[in-house]
């Protein structure tokens, strides 16, 4: 985090303590619900059902230690040209090369930049932002970026980069189209791209809180000077040699710097011929950071002086033989099927006193729920096999029913007359072969009785 340069070191130190008695209540049920058999053939249940309930008391202690130590890291405020991301030129901003994690709202080093979205490109009436251009090439270093991008004609260069211990932002413009006497203008937004938050006064008698012309813009001098309670650094522009002047500058009514409240230079060109370079930017410079980075530790740390755990359990495992209807299922006597009537109302469910507020215990309650939500389940699989069993045995009894009444029909619908004719053909049929194997065994003996 960042703290004033000079602020003392902190040992780690324990500010405070405080001693609790926590008291936990946990409750838990295991039951099981199987189905029986009595000796006489009656269903029933066997219910087994176990609950524990732990109490504890326990006396805690926590300590709250602070430390706070200074990070010596020069990175903190050494200066470095930004990306979103390490191939994005079109959003660059000017921070440290070292951020902290942890940063005060409205102090994040955030000394500004400038996004391709907001620098905007007159050509002969006709404005569009950069970001329309055609990016036809880039570089990015770790001192800096480069891009070059193309529209009609005209080619503009961005350089962006730093020393480590100021930034410069340059532009130029190139006139490739063949065509003389072109009309340029560009005019940009400068502004924080986070939180931050500045007073702009200027040592050069620039007015300031709306637009000052070329003729109030010093050539070489620091235009504006930006500071808060961070960092105090100086705004101006690339002068000298090829670099052209701003024709106008432009800053908030309220005199401020922030995502909101930008500072627009803008240049202008209205005879750009074929071949004609214009070039400007801006500098950042005489930086004063205020703040040093110390690392800051807030520990809590908690001691058990005292423990107490009583636990109860009560164990039920009760085989029980409920009410039930007799039914005859089939044509022997002794063969009977009993339907068990169980209780599941809220008392025989034991879920008379539950409830989640005072005086019940919720967790309680939601045990004896789920006990009940599977005695019922149980219950369920019982009918359902009976159910099944019954099932079966009308199918056996239909079937039964079905056979009978055909071997009925077929005795009741045969013709006597018929049946006896075909008697009779058989009767004779079988005399008569009787018969001749009669004969055909004669004739073999007789010639026997001559031979001998």
């Amino acid at each position: 985090m960042y703290f004033p340069i000079g602020t003392t070191d902190v040992p780690r130190t324990v500010n405070s303590s405080q001693t609790d008695t926590v008291i936990t209540d946990n409750y838990t049920t295991d039951t099981h619900t199987s189905p029986i058999t009595s000796p006489d053939g009656r269903d029933g249940v066997n219910q087994y059902e176990k609950n524990e309930h732990i109490h504890t008391e326990s006396t805690v202690t926590e300590e709250y230690s602070y430390e706070r130590l200074f990070v010596s890291d020069p990175r903190f405020k050494e200066l470095a040209v930004h990306t979103f991301d390490k191939t994005d030129v079109h959003h660059v901003s000017f921070q440290p090369s070292l951020i902290p994690n942890a940063i005060t709202v409205g102090q994040y080093p955030d000394f500004g930049g400038l996004n391709d979205y907001s620098i905007y490109v007159n050509i002969d009436g006709v404005s569009t932002s950069l970001k329309q251009f055609t990016l036809t090439s880039s570089t990015i270093t770790p001192n800096g970026i480069s891009a070059i991008y193309e529209k009609d004609g005209i080619q503009l260069e961005k350089m962006m980069s730093t020393d480590g211990s100021s930034f410069k932002a340059e532009f130029k413009i190139t006139n490739n189209s063949g065509i003389d006497q072109r009309k340029i203008s560009v005019n940009m937004s400068f502004k924080p791209m986070y939180d931050a938050k500045y007073s702009i006064s200027s040592p050069s008698g620039v007015p300031v809180g709306g637009t000052a012309t070329s003729e109030q813009i010093p050539n070489s001098e620091t235009v504006f000077s930006l500071s808060n309670e961070f960092v105090d650094f100086d705004f101006s522009f690339l002068s000298g040699g090829v670099y052209g002047q701003p024709d106008s500058v432009t800053t908030s009514a309220d005199s401020t710097l922030s995502l909101t409240h930008d500072i627009i230079p803008s240049w202008e060109n209205a005879n750009f011929n074929d071949g004609d370079v214009l070039q400007f930017g801006i500098q950042l410079s005489n930086f004063n950071i205020k703040k040093d980075v110390y690392r800051v530790t807030n520990d809590i740390t908690s001691q058990v002086d005292f423990m107490d755990q009583t636990v109860t359990t009560d164990i039920k495992d009760i085989d029980y033989i409920t009410p039930s209807i007799e039914i005859q299922d089939s044509d022997q006597a002794d063969q009977k099927l009993y339907i068990p009537l169980f209780n599941v109302d809220t008392d025989g469910l034991g879920i008379t006193n539950i409830g989640v507020l005072p005086p019940a215990n919720p967790n309680q309650s939601l045990n004896q729920l789920d006990h009940a939500l599977s005695t019922i389940l149980t219950f369920r699989g019982i009918y359902g096999a009976l159910q099944n069993r019954m099932e079966h045995t009308m199918n056996n009894v239909n079937n039964s029913t079905i056979n009978l009444s055909a071997a009925e029909s077929r005795i009741r619908d045969a013709d006597i007359a018929n049946e006896m004719v075909a008697l009779t053909k058989s009767n004779i049929l079988t005399q008569t072969t009787q018969a001749m194997l009669t004969i055909a065994n004669q004739n073999p003996q007789g010639v026997l009785q001559i031979l001998k």
